[in-house]
């Protein structure tokens, strides 16, 4: 249940970070590159933060996945104890 319930988080954090991705590479395409002032500086920032909270939705998603590879490894070494 609970690595549902990770995966779920992990989609809804993703989504709405592809629309905003989608919307910078738009705004980028449209204005051709010609960035006028400071948008350029802007839509970079936006491209690194998305970076950096995909990274942290992949850590979350890794541990969710050693904790539940581990609850199982544990599982099993006790089953094995009680045979």
């Amino acid at each position: 249940m609970q690595r549902e319930f990770v995966s779920m988080i992990s989609h809804e954090f993703r989504s709405p970070m592809a629309a905003i991705q989608g919307t910078s590479h738009l705004i980028e395409m449209s204005l051709n590159g010609n960035l006028p002032g400071k948008l350029d500086r802007y839509l970079e920032i936006q491209k690194e933060s998305l970076k950096t909270l995909g990274e942290l939705v992949d850590q979350v998603l890794l541990l969710n996945q050693l904790f539940t590879d581990n609850v199982r490894s544990t599982a099993d070494s006790t089953e094995k104890l009680l045979q």
